[in-house]
C-alpha cells in the first residue's frame, strides 16, 4: 500500500474508531449491561490497526487525521463521562441498598470502612 493510501485507510479507522465509541457511550448510557458487552469486540477491532500506523504523514494528511481524531477525542470524553455517572449511580444505590463497594474499576480492591455504615458513631 501506498503511502497516501496507507495515511486515507488510517483516517477511515479513525472514523470507524469515532464511530465505535460513540455506539459505546450509548449503550453506556443506555444502561443496558448487554448492550455495552456488545459494543466491545467491535471496539477491540477498531483499535487494531492503530498498531501498524505509518510513522510519518504529511500536512495534510495530518490536518485531514485530526478533524477526525478531534471526534475521536469527543466520542472518549462522552464515553468517560457516561461511564463516571454510572459508577456514581451504581455506588449510590448499593449504598442505598447497604452493600459496599468491593473493587474500584481498576479492578483493585475498595478500603475498607469507608462507608457510613462502617463509621463508629459512639460519642
Amino acid at each position: 500500500m501506498t503511502p497516501a493510501g496507507q495515511a486515507a485507510a488510517l483516517v477511515d479507522h479513525t472514523r470507524h474508531l469515532g464511530a465505535t465509541l460513540t455506539a459505546l457511550s450509548e449503550a453506556l448510557a443506555s444502561g443496558d449491561a448487554a448492550a455495552v458487552l456488545a459494543v466491545e469486540p467491535a471496539l477491540a477491532a477498531a483499535l487494531v490497526p492503530f498498531g501498524a500506523a505509518p510513522s510519518s504523514l504529511s500536512a495534510d494528511e495530518r490536518a485531514a487525521l485530526g478533524l477526525h481524531l478531534d471526534d475521536v477525542r469527543s466520542a472518549l470524553a462522552r464515553c468517560r463521562a457516561v461511564g463516571a455517572a454510572t459508577a456514581l449511580v451504581a455506588r449510590a444505590t448499593l449504598d442505598a441498598l447497604g452493600h459496599a463497594d468491593t473493587y474500584h474499576r481498576h479492578g483493585t480492591p475498595a478500603l475498607q470502612g469507608t462507608h457510613r455504615h462502617d463509621f463508629d458513631t459512639r460519642a
